[in-house]
């Protein structure tokens, strides 16, 4: 990161070569002063990370844009500038991966030992957002629900992992699932007693006959539709031949169909969302969920019902993204079908909530200007209207999620 002998300048500053790595390739940076290379580099791993988090001041982060213009050789001008080339070097490895390629046998054998558990989740939420506001009576129904006779399709199967879950799933009709992947070291992985794989990309057109699956799921594998060139082009090919190879639910073309997705670039779920909407899933949501323990959101891409169009968003969630395109909270999901998710669940992630509040509230009373989301800014002013401008650390503890429900979900379906 850092080579060659220091260069003294009047006032004590000292330039030195600095490089750092960007998606492990090594960036030079030119000759700065050696001052402020340390909150550099953490503004380099700052960005370079899954969710994108910067701890420094706004002081030191001007002290670093003043040392950018003053280094020699330097290819950028602000910390702004490095935060964009990150961005764009994330984006251009995301749309280059290669499952083909990058899954070999250790890594696939290594992948389905490490990912049991989190698949587990991951496919039974894809099969609760399938059955949530729909009628239970054929799931409930136990002549119907046991024969499982249904045909299940598993969009990026992997090494079978989420077909697996699926089956298993009680609420799950399907009893057969066909998956595809473009890994042949991931479909040699399956278990062929329950599940038929397909070596082919997702974004080809599906060589399916119409209506032929009962139920659709996809776990972490849509978000790879997008490539560097045909973006548009593979995501409508793919959902067009998608909703005419599913089953209809109803005369409004609803389909059981829900998929997880990881965004890596912030233009990934607005593309999924079109490219559904557009090609057969006009009652495509995107939905936000959250994980224990963590930060971390997960997205989901589902369709739902018609008649229950009002769940909207939760505006605690700081995610630009899901504020511009309207993401459902699972909260809402939670309020209007009790049967969504598991009570644990749904106790944990209204902690989260109100753990979010109370850190609004501390923030908006050390500097209001340090929230720059309009819409947030708003939601810490009706809170110190409701507690207080003076938050103890009783009061804090007393903010609970019930007191914060017409805050978060103002057009929440009662």
């Amino acid at each position: 990161r850092r080579k060659n002998e220091d260069i003294g300048l009047p006032g004590g500053k000292r330039l030195r070569e600095f490089y750092a790595l960007i998606c492990k390739e090594k960036q030079y940076f030119g000759k700065l002063d050696t001052r402020i290379h340390t909150d550099l580099l953490h503004v380099v791993h700052g960005y370079s990370r899954k969710r994108p988090r910067i701890k420094i001041s706004s002081e030191r982060i001007k002290s670093i844009d003043e040392a950018l213009r003053a280094g020699t050789d330097c290819p950028f001008n602000d910390v702004e500038e490095i935060r964009r080339f990150i961005f764009k070097r994330k984006e251009e490895k995301l749309r280059n991966f290669d499952a083909e390629q990058y899954y070999d046998k250790n890594k696939t054998v290594a992948y389905t030992a490490n990912n049991q558990v989190a698949q587990q989740r991951l496919t039974s939420r894809c099969v609760d957002l399938i059955h949530t506001g729909r009628d239970k009576s054929e799931i409930d129904d136990p002549n119907k629900n046991n024969t499982k006779s249904g045909l299940l399709l598993d969009i990026g199967c992997g090494s079978g992992l989420s077909s697996q879950y699926a089956l298993g799933n009680a609420a799950s009709r399907a009893g057969f699932a066909i998956g595809i992947d473009r890994s042949p070291d991931m479909l040699l992985q399956c278990d062929r007693n329950i599940l038929d794989v397909i070596l082919m990309d997702m974004g080809q057109k599906l060589p399916f006959r119409s209506s032929v699956f009962d139920t659709c799921i996809s776990v972490s594998a849509i978000h790879f539709l997008f490539g560097p060139k045909d973006e548009k082009e593979r995501g409508q090919r793919f959902m067009s031949s998608l909703s005419r190879c599913l089953i209809p639910v109803d005369d409004h073309h609803n389909y059981r169909f829900s998929a997880q997705f990881f965004p890596e670039t912030s233009s990934v779920p607005e593309l999924l969302l079109e490219s559904a909407q557009n090609n057969g899933f006009k009652d495509a949501r995107l939905l936000l969920d959250y994980t224990h323990h963590t930060t971390a959101f997960r997205w989901y891409l589902h369709c739902w019902p018609e008649k229950a169009q009002g769940c909207s968003q939760c505006i605690l969630a700081e995610n630009e993204v899901s504020n511009r395109i309207n993401a459902q909270c699972c909260l809402c999901l939670a309020d209007y079908d009790s049967s969504f998710s598991n009570k644990k669940h749904i106790i944990w992630v209204k902690n989260d909530h109100a753990r979010r509040a109370r850190q609004l509230i501390r923030k908006y009373n050390h500097d209001p200007n340090i929230i720059d989301n309009e819409v947030l800014r708003n939601l810490a002013v009706k809170l110190r209207e409701a507690f207080g401008a003076k938050v103890t650390q009783e009061d804090l503890v007393t903010i609970h999620y019930k007191r914060l429900e017409n805050m978060l979900h103002p057009s929440i379906i009662e």
